[in-house]
């Protein structure tokens, strides 16, 4: 059974971390057999926000953007995306990040222009199918805050095996009962 540590919160006064929490759950008798973050891949991305967005000299189709990641520098980044404009939150991998689909970020020159990260779509991600452009994030978040925290997407989940005279735990509820 899987169990959302997020979830268990909701339900239960619980505030130490998940290791703890894995070896209270294996002492009650509800073995953790594996703890992991779904999400964990997208910690090094980061919000962004547009400062700048300028249409590329060389190119129609790219954009020229200088990219607010909370340091505060802004950072040249060369857009593709036809939805990129100045103003807007947007999540971007630095150089050294490895995308979900294996593609490792670089900085680069893009047809002479410096671009030091890259701004992503849902699909690059990993969180969705589209591709039509870059996914646009809530007004609410701050650049420079990694991307699964700005989303809600930190959370630790336990695969636990559940012994068959265990079915009270069955449950997410049962299993805060427990706890």
């Amino acid at each position: 059974m899987y169990l959302s540590l997020n979830w268990l919160r909701e339900l239960t006064p619980y505030e130490g971390t998940s290791e703890d929490l894995a070896k209270v759950l294996t002492m009650l008798g509800l073995e953790v057999e594996e703890q992991f973050q779904p999400f964990g891949h997208l910690e090094p991305v980061l919000v962004g926000s547009i400062r700048e967005c300028s249409p590329h000299p060389e190119a129609d189709s790219l954009s020229l953007c200088r990219v607010d990641l909370g340091e505060g520098e802004l950072r040249p980044i060369v857009c593709g995306a036809p939805n990129c404009a100045e103003g807007q939150l947007v999540p971007v991998a630095l150089p050294g990040t490895e995308l979900p689909s294996g593609q490792q970020v670089k900085n680069r020159s893009v047809r002479g222009q410096a671009s030091e990260g890259m701004i992503l779509s849902e699909r690059e991600l990993g969180l969705g199918e589209d591709q039509s452009g870059i996914m646009l994030l809530d007004r609410l978040c701050r650049p420079g805050t990694p991307l699964p925290e700005a989303l809600g997407l930190r959370d630790w989940i336990f695969d636990m095996g559940i012994t068959p005279n265990r079915g009270d735990c069955l449950s997410v509820l049962g299993v805060a009962r427990e706890v």
